[in-house]
């Protein structure tokens, strides 16, 4: 028998059957699960809705078989959104992106810490869309399609950063993409 805890974020659920449901994890040591939670509509398992943090206990005959869940709620980041339609649909994109985007069973614990970041600080901070965008730089740079803002790619300077390359991915200065300014996205102030 395999047996595993840890705690996670919940990612998705699928209806399984009459009485069960298919649940995505993304765990703090193994990345992205998946598992069988039991009889989900009972009054106990109400509270496992996406986005929440849970403690998760995993269980299965080998390791891998499709396991089952228990699943406890720590925080209901789920309950802190659902009133507000933007930031519950900042919740749903960032939760999907990350299981779509992610192989199973491979550890990210950089982008699990910066995933419970964001869902903290949305819950709770009103000027969130910045926190959206570096979410997304730091899950490209997760990936391997990191861009590189720290310093002009044409002169290495790190003063003046106005502009990103769309077919590079990289920083431009004021002076080098002046020219050429309809042709390059404007570089945020918070990327700096």
């Amino acid at each position: 028998m395999e047996y595993w805890s840890s705690h996670g974020i919940i990612l998705a659920r699928r209806v399984l059957g009459e009485k069960d449901a298919l649940v995505f994890m993304l765990t703090e040591d193994r990345g992205i699960c998946t598992g069988i939670l039991k009889n989900f509509r009972a009054k106990k398992n109400q509270a496992i809705q996406v986005g929440n943090y849970v403690a998760c206990h995993w269980k299965a005959r080998l390791s891998e078989h499709l396991g089952m869940w228990s699943l406890e709620v720590l925080k209901s980041f789920f309950a802190e959104v659902i009133l507000d339609a933007a930031k519950l649909r900042a919740c749903t994109l960032v939760l999907e992106m990350v299981r779509n985007f992610l192989p199973e069973q491979h550890p990210y614990p950089f982008l699990y810490k910066k995933t419970l970041t964001f869902l903290e600080a949305l819950s709770v901070d009103t000027n969130w869309a910045h926190l959206y965008v570096l979410f997304e730089l730091h899950l490209l740079q997760e990936v391997g399609f990191g861009l590189k803002l720290k310093s002009c790619a044409v002169t290495d300077s790190r003063e003046m950063l106005s502009y990103v390359s769309p077919k590079t991915g990289c920083a431009v200065s004021q002076e080098v993409g002046a020219p050429y300014a309809e042709k390059l996205f404007p570089l945020p102030s918070f990327f700096s």
